[in-house]
């Protein structure tokens, strides 16, 4: 069919005949243009571009860097003068996709998924053998993430279970603890008035342990919980502020008011939990103390935010000043990355429900009640998984360094025809 078509568009035979084509070839190609054209009769010379030409990008990435290529075409083809985000959005996509799921046995369900269709399938090629190793990364992220957390299937676990002791984020529910039960402040004394009974503790582990509820035959541990929802709330907020910050970092050459804006979300992080009472990681770890977290984070918002309106009116003259306009987008977009606090902990608290509404039913009943609800929501999951984890790179982080709009290059190649 293309063979017919091109000789219907052709006005006389090519035999004994000269003519000429145009043709884009990608930089690090020419060399080998000329090289392969060399002995036969053919010329080929660079032509000036037309202003009406659009450069097509061109996209080579190998291993892992591929499945990155795929994510980033589902939204748009980068600019060419836009640098390939493909290894950025890869990882990226899979952490956040894991802090979602933030389930070490929805992980492990997955990478038996996972496995299973590499081995149906061992002779996919392309797209479809990346997007099976792209799902078993996800997979092993997810179960990575859920060991972080201490989360498997929902369950509740002591503190003094193993399960919590290999937990880091269990690690730092204790730390934060101790320094509480150490200040005796005014944390220590509303976990006091709830549970009387912790005044007995001798430390901070030990408070977590006595302070314990039962019901319905399950027992929970609130402090526990309240501080677990807190630490991983702060980690997020940190995720995107150094999300965030590796884009303006990426582009600071266009914009050098990036390094101010960096500079005033490190600020922010440091100063705001003084305004709301709240103690941070590095506080309670001992690494700083509050006065000066205070101190450091009120000097680095203002300083950040001079710095990045008079690096704008520098470089971009009246222009900058709409850089204040920033100010705002910047603190909004980093607050959008707590959709992946409120996802995981949608999930955590399905998945604990289902738990007890089936422990509560007989055997074959209760049996029912949580396969299906842990499937629905493992399919919840990897729905909000993959819809926010990138949509946090399309949106929010391609703001600060993305161009887009791009052509994607499509090389001439030879058509195959299966017999």
């Amino acid at each position: 069919f293309n063979l017919h078509a091109a000789k219907k568009e052709v006005a006389f035979p090519l035999k004994n005949s000269l003519f000429f084509i145009e043709a884009w070839v990608p930089q690090n190609k020419v060399a080998t243009l000329h090289g392969m054209i060399d002995g036969m009769s053919i010329h080929a010379e660079q032509i000036a571009l037309d202003t009406r030409d659009r450069k097509p990008t061109v996209l080579e990435n190998s291993g892992a860097a591929q499945m990155g290529e795929d994510l980033i075409k589902i939204f748009d083809v980068p600019d060419t003068t836009d640098k390939d985000p493909s290894s950025w959005v890869l990882w990226f996509f899979t952490f956040f996709f894991a802090i979602i799921v933030g389930d070490a046995g929805y992980g492990f369900i997955f990478l038996l998924i996972a496995l299973f269709l590499i081995f149906k399938f061992p002779h996919a090629a392309g797209s479809q053998k990346r997007m099976m190793k792209l799902f078993t990364l996800l997979s092993a992220a997810s179960i990575a993430w859920g060991v972080v957390t201490g989360s498997y299937f929902g369950l509740k676990f002591a503190p003094t279970s193993f399960v919590s002791e290999i937990s880091p984020t269990h690690y730092l529910v204790e730390r934060k603890a101790d320094y509480h039960f150490a200040k005796k402040d005014g944390v220590y004394k509303f976990w006091l008035a709830k549970f009387p009974q912790i005044s007995k503790a001798t430390s901070g582990t030990e408070m977590l342990e006595i302070a314990k509820s039962t019901k319905n035959k399950v027992t929970s541990y609130p402090i526990v919980d309240e501080f677990f929802s807190n630490i991983i709330l702060e980690i997020i907020l940190i995720i995107g502020i150094v999300h965030i910050s590796f884009g303006l970092l990426r582009y600071i050459r266009m914009s050098i008011a990036g390094l101010g804006w960096i500079t005033f979300l490190v600020g922010g992080y440091f100063f705001f939990p003084s305004i709301l009472k709240a103690t941070i990681i590095p506080e309670f770890m001992g690494w700083m103390t509050p006065k000066f977290t205070t101190a450091l984070g009120f000097q680095c918002i203002y300083v950040g935010i001079a710095f990045a309106i008079t690096a704008a009116l520098i470089q971009h003259r009246l222009k900058g000043l709409g850089e204040v306009a920033h100010l705002v987008q910047i603190v909004a977009d980093v607050l959008s990355y707590l959709r992946l606090y409120a996802l995981s902990l949608a999930g955590a608290i399905m998945a604990s429900t289902f738990n007890q509404e089936g422990t509560a039913l007989n055997l074959f009943l209760g049996f029912i009640v949580i396969l299906a609800g842990h499937g629905v929501n493992m399919i919840l999951a990897m729905g909000g998984g993959i819809i926010h984890g990138l949509r946090l790179n399309f949106i929010e982080w391609y703001h600060y360094c993305f161009i887009g709009g791009g052509k994607l290059f499509k090389p001439l190649h030879k058509l195959k025809i299966k017999g």
